[in-house]
């Protein structure tokens, strides 16, 4: 049986105390999911890129606020002060899609840059190609002009 990772749909073998690390799973392969299947669009990649580097920056105050709360939603205290468990389960794996994001975006420069120059070699080619033909036909303009004169008589 396949699950999806919803907050409305967390499987029932779940107990209340770990449902919310399911969800926090879940979440990041949402997450991961639209990076991958967004990884041609740069406006929505950028959105990505910071709300990822955003909550990795709001994690010490995430863990504040759980390490003060967590009877809310935990069976036992996860967090500590150092924040290692939510290094570990919620940063990390933004971390990595941050990455995953930054790696895409250099792929897709790389490929522009190529574009690009490609299209400025054609570009002088056909500048270069246009500039041989001119000056073919001023030559030729220029030799049948001298053969249509006629010698000067003394």
């Amino acid at each position: 049986m396949v699950y999806v990772f919803l907050p409305c749909a967390v499987p029932s073998y779940a107990s209340p105390s770990t449902r919310w690390i399911l969800v926090l799973f879940g979440f990041h392969m949402l997450l991961a999911i639209t990076a991958i299947l967004t990884r041609k669009n740069w406006p929505m990649q950028t959105v990505l890129l910071m709300a990822c580097l955003l909550g990795t920056l709001g994690a010490t105050y995430i863990n504040d606020f759980a390490m003060e709360h967590w009877k809310l939603f935990a069976g036992q205290a996860y967090f500590d002060p150092s924040g290692f468990f939510i290094s570990v389960m919620y940063s990390a794996p933004l971390i990595f899609i941050a990455i995953v994001i930054l790696i895409n975006s250099l792929f897709l420069m790389s490929e522009l840059l190529i574009a690009i120059k490609v299209r400025d070699f054609k570009k002088a080619a056909k500048a270069k190609k246009n500039k041989n033909k001119k000056a073919a036909a001023e030559k030729k303009a220029g030799s049948s002009k001298k053969s249509n004169k006629k010698p000067k008589s003394e």
